[in-house]
């Protein structure tokens, strides 16, 4: 089996996954912002950093998981297909 398939519509199979990937990984990341904006001054400090660090994490996952998407596009020629 090739490393990258195309389907019956021409769409580069790996280069879907890695976009649901990075949607997936924003949408945790903007959620994670979120929590932390709605509740600046009305937690405990620990509390705070705690979520802090949630959405620090978050943003690596989705720095990476846009990072692959990138890599993907640029290795495999596959920007004007979904």
């Amino acid at each position: 089996m090739p490393r990258f398939q195309f389907g019956q519509e021409g769409l580069c199979h790996a280069k879907t996954e890695l976009l649901r990937a990075y949607q997936n990984a924003s949408v945790r990341y903007s959620k994670a912002v979120c929590e932390l904006s709605h509740n600046v001054g009305l937690i405990p400090e620990v509390e705070f950093e705690y979520l802090r660090s949630l959405a620090g994490r978050a943003r690596k996952v989705c720095r990476a998981a846009q990072k692959a998407l990138r890599a993907h596009i640029v290795e495999h020629h596959c920007e004007s297909r979904l």
